[in-house]
């Protein structure tokens, strides 16, 4: 048995609370990085993104294939594997 590290594409939002003159000036100090992030929430897996199939090897990309977990350009969702053990 293998072990990996998978790390995964995922949407998440972000919640600020900022004081400011304008709407404009707020989004500005978000964007600069002045204020601190009050929350976080996962909202769904990014599947438009997903690891190259290139640097795989064939028996992988064939039961990839099998299992229905590629999309034939890439997979979805996965930003990159790699085997630790």
């Amino acid at each position: 048995m293998k072990k990996f590290r998978i790390e995964v594409y995922e949407l998440h939002s972000a919640t600020y609370e900022v004081e400011a003159e304008s709407l404009a000036k707020a989004v500005k100090k978000i964007n600069d990085g002045e204020e601190e992030l009050q929350s976080t929430q996962y909202l769904e897996d990014a599947e438009s993104y997903g690891m190259d199939l290139e640097s795989l090897e064939d028996e992988d990309l064939e039961e990839l294939e099998e299992l229905a977990l590629s999309n034939g350009d890439f997979i979805p969702c996965i930003r990159s594997i790699e085997v630790i053990e």
